[in-house]
């Protein structure tokens, strides 16, 4: 108590300011969960938060809208089974109708599940165009390395009683999965596609991924709207200027190319530049610096989005970089499951094979068509049976 009699005017406010940012800080992590951070919904517990969607309110009430037209349900097959039904009994005089004749009125469906176990083999194939003769077989890795953009994203699981890392690199219609000991940029090299990679990769802001440097990088905007969920709750006004901007920017270039415009106009990008800069200055005004090393999240999310600008907005310069990291979330989700229903892998043969056939899976489902890189003729695959490589 002496001490602090002792402080001059300025030094209990600056102590003062340090204990708010404290206490701030402190209600930041006690309220954290799969809404405002990115820990998993599973973390949540039995206080699960009331769902909230990063789009923010339409304007527009639930439900069809005014003209929009309706879709039922759509009967494209002959039935398996027809079943006339016709009353028995009148309902009024208790009179038998069995004997007589009925006239149809209505016709009803009912879709029956029935439960198989099915076995599918997936035989990747080759075949040779009939215009130039070129061989056109299974090149994963090569269209993953042509594509403008490519989802990178890792996810932990247990191999062989040790925490191990899958790892994806995927578009919108290859995926590659592998698996490593380790999760930073050795593991993600493992892959083979993103050391190479020379376009645009789309991530988390993960230190290693800037360690390749033959691209320019995106990054994952719907992770920023956790964030900055987190720091709105507690009534940080910079951080819901800043949640509001980065979703006018997500409207207006959806807007854009739809219209199947490739560039946003000079007013717009002028416009959304100053509203950043000015969201950035109401957050140094707002956050109290930090003299410790260890800095507040508010204060490591605002030097996060003053350092890496060009990469939070490349969204909005180039139209073929997307507004989230979706695409590789959605990749590796199936190793979540997996994880959920058996705990993990028990041996290392298994991940591997199990990363493989996320790859091949995903590959088959999608290519059907395609054509040839060579004199751009479309060509049907016929597939035979050979070693499954994603090579």
């Amino acid at each position: 108590m002496n001490n602090l009699e002792e402080l001059t005017k300025e030094e209990l406010i600056a102590l003062v300011y340090k204990l708010m940012a404290g206490i701030t800080e402190l209600e930041i992590r006690l309220n954290q969960n799969s809404s405002n951070s990115s820990k998993p919904p599973s973390s949540d517990g039995l206080a699960k938060p009331v769902t909230k969607s990063l789009r923010g309110k339409s304007g527009r009430k639930p439900g069809g809208q005014l003209g929009h037209k309706g879709h039922g349900l759509k009967i494209d097959r002959e039935p398996d089974e027809v079943v006339k039904i016709a009353p028995t009994i009148c309902p009024d005089c208790g009179a038998d109708l069995s004997k007589e004749p009925s006239q149809h009125s209505d016709t009803k469906y009912v879709y029956d599940v029935r439960l198989t176990v099915k076995l599918t083999q997936y035989d990747l194939g080759e075949t040779v165009c009939p215009n130039c003769g070129a061989c056109v077989k299974d090149e994963i890795k090569k269209n993953l390395l042509t594509s403008p953009t490519l989802h990178v994203d890792e996810t932990g699981m247990r191999v062989s009683g040790q925490t191990q890392w899958f790892h994806v690199a995927s578009n919108s219609k290859f995926t590659l999965v592998t698996v490593h000991k380790k999760r930073g940029s050795e593991g993600t090299e493992s892959g083979g596609v993103v050391q190479k990679y020379t376009h645009t990769p789309v991530h988390d802001c993960r230190k290693p991924y800037f360690e390749f440097d033959k691209c320019k990088h995106a990054l994952c905007c719907a992770h920023l709207l956790r964030e900055l969920n987190a720091l709105i709750e507690p009534g940080q006004n910079w951080a819901l200027d800043m949640k509001k901007l980065l979703s006018a920017m997500k409207n207006v270039v959806d807007s854009y190319k739809s219209d199947d415009r490739t560039e946003l106009s000079r007013y717009y990008q002028q416009k959304f530049k100053n509203r950043y800069d000015l969201a950035l200055e109401n957050g140094r005004a707002e956050i109290e610096p930090s003299s410790a090393r260890k800095k507040s999240k508010a204060e490591n999310l605002l030097i996060r989005l003053l350092k890496y600008q060009t990469e939070i907005t490349r969204f909005s310069e180039d139209f073929n970089v997307p507004f989230d990291n979706n695409r590789a979330e959605r990749d590796i989700r199936n190793n979540k499951v997996k994880q959920k229903v058996t705990g993990g892998f028990r041996t290392e043969s298994g991940a591997e094979d199990f990363a493989k056939m996320s790859s091949i899976c995903r590959y088959c489902c999608k290519v059907r068509r395609q054509r040839c890189r060579y004199c751009e003729s479309d060509i049907l695959w016929k597939f035979h049976s050979f070693c499954i490589t994603t090579e």
